[in-house]
């Protein structure tokens, strides 16, 4: 029998608030180079070539959906097992099975697409004449998905800063490669080019830093049981996952069947946008969670865990409403002074901002749902909630173009879900989504959100209104969070201690709580 932990089980491997931090950081750091790349690409390239790009983007996301195998939860799991059983061997066999795996998945997954690379120039990108620009992104997706098993395997390691070398590494040389292509005149197939060169760099980061702590054995004697075993136990938890990344990158392919290249790119904007929100969120979740797996441990009572699931949604919502406020009041001074090409993305933002922010309840519901073993719980609600979204994406995307995709697949899919978890957490763990506190956050919210619009009338320039905004936001949000009773001495305590766990941005956060302490009562 295995003696693993549930703090194993429910963080992935990842054991400690240090390890966890490194995680949430990592995002961060990755995200943010992230966002540099799609500033500079836009910029350098006409809304119709970035809408290209987009549908590029939207192509290698879909065909690579079935790389998202639930292999990096197999690693985050059996890694530390292995490692603390002294299996030396199985160890090295379980890290060589899942990159073969992984690396046959994304080989099926391109020649796949590649078969089907004319029909998709015909049909999504309105042309026969961008078959490349197809197989160039099919060819992003095996590097790009073994890049990320490597670094899920080393937060199995416990090993923070040969993660964040792995990720930060690949992401930076996605966008150095990508931009740089560009502005060398190579457009949308420099980018996607920069893509695939960048991912080949995570992968000999990762390759370098695994060997660290171990060997990676591909043996073809006996692989198919150890691959039976791998799939058994990754799939469930693949299946809600794949599920929800086809879909979304469906949405974008779907969009550009009925919508000209410029507005996919438009549209693209604000999907990338909502990718920052997630990572906000995820953020939250990687670092507090951690705060009370101990308590887990000594005794997963009810109580507890409902702590831990509600203390998530509460400061998921305390860090991510101010970025929604600003999106949707600034979203016009944001466009103009960040992708000055795209005027469209100015509603296409707040609305996609808006959506995200209302699935928060179904974004750590389904990973405790997880942490308590109900996979094929989180299995069938994906399901369930993928027809709803895929029927509304072939009712609505043909009228309403990118509205249509916003209010299908995130709006809708994020009510679904939340519907599903909650009425879950209360059936079966018996756990009540106390959202109280959550509603208190979100009127400081939009009294935020009502102080900002008069910003936009200020007889300065849009890059001046928007630095004002932000100004405004660091300013005036704690004040409002303070007075309004969303945040309590007791929140603020929890987040002096989660600052002690966060490096980089630890500092910063503890000079927030002090600012903010002054106003709670």
């Amino acid at each position: 029998m295995e003696d693993i932990s549930d703090t194993e089980a429910l963080e992935l491997g990842v054991s400690s608030a240090n390890m966890a931090s490194y995680v949430a950081v990592t995002q961060v750091i990755a995200s943010a180079i992230s966002a540099v790349m799609i500033i500079a690409l836009a910029r350098l390239l006409a809304p119709t070539q970035y809408g290209i790009y987009t549908l590029a983007y939207g192509v290698s996301a879909f065909f690579g959906a079935f790389g998202i195998s639930g292999m990096g939860h197999y690693l985050n799991r059996y890694i530390p097992y292995r490692t603390a059983r002294k299996e030396k061997l199985l160890l090295e066999h379980d890290l060589g099975t899942s990159i073969f795996a992984l690396f046959l998945i994304g080989l099926a997954a391109v020649v796949i697409g590649v078969a089907l690379s004319g029909l998709i120039s015909t049909y999504a990108f309105h042309s026969s004449g961008y078959t490349f620009i197809v197989d160039l992104s099919l060819i992003t997706i095996v590097p790009t998905i073994i890049m990320f098993l490597e670094y899920n395997a080393l937060i199995g390691f416990k090993d923070g800063p040969g993660s964040a070398i792995t990720y930060v590494a690949g992401n930076l040389g996605m966008a150095i490669g990508s931009i740089g292509l560009v502005i060398l005149g190579y457009g949308v197939a420099g980018a996607l080019i920069g893509m695939i060169a960048g991912a080949l760099v995570g992968v000999l980061f990762g390759t370098a830093e695994i060997m660290k702590h171990s060997r990676i054995r591909i043996e073809f004697k006996g692989m198919r049981k150890r691959m039976d075993s791998l799939f058994a136990f990754s799939m469930p938890i693949a299946g809600s996952t794949i599920i929800t990344g086809m879909l979304n990158s469906f949405s974008i392919l779907l969009l550009g069947v009925f919508s000209m290249p410029s507005i996919v790119g438009s549209f693209g904007i604000a999907y990338r946008i909502g990718t920052v929100i997630l990572t906000v969120m995820a953020f939250v979740g990687s670092v507090l969670v951690q705060m009370f797996t101990s308590a887990m441990v000594r005794g997963r009572s009810t109580q507890r865990v409902s702590k831990l699931y509600n203390y998530s949604i509460y400061f998921g919502a305390v860090l991510t409403v101010p970025i929604v406020a600003c999106l949707v009041s600034l979203a016009n001074p944001f466009v103009i002074s960040v992708f000055p090409g795209y005027k469209s993305a100015t509603l296409y933002i707040p609305a996609m901002a808006i959506s995200i922010l209302v699935g928060i309840i179904g974004v750590y519901a389904s990973s405790l749902a997880i942490s308590i073993k109900a996979v094929n719980k989180v299995l069938k609600y994906a399901v369930i909630t993928g027809v709803v979204q895929l029927v509304l994406l072939f009712a609505l995307v043909p009228a309403f173009n990118a509205y249509g995709v916003i209010i299908g697949v995130y709006l809708a899919g994020s009510l679904v879900s939340n519907y599903l978890y909650v009425r879950y957490m209360e059936r079966e763990p018996r756990i009540k989504t106390d959202l109280r506190r959550v509603y208190m956050v979100l009127f400081a919210g939009i009294l935020m959100a009502i102080v900002l619009l008069p910003i936009n009338l200020l007889p300065v320039s849009q890059t001046a209104q928007l630095l004002a905004g932000i100004v405004a936001t660091i300013i005036i949000y704690p004040i409002l969070l303070g007075i309004t009773g969303a945040i309590g001495k007791r929140e603020l305590e929890i987040l002096d201690e989660l600052s002690k766990r966060v490096p980089i941005f630890g500092d910063l956060l503890r000079l927030s709580v002090s600012y903010t302490s002054v106003f709670t009562r």
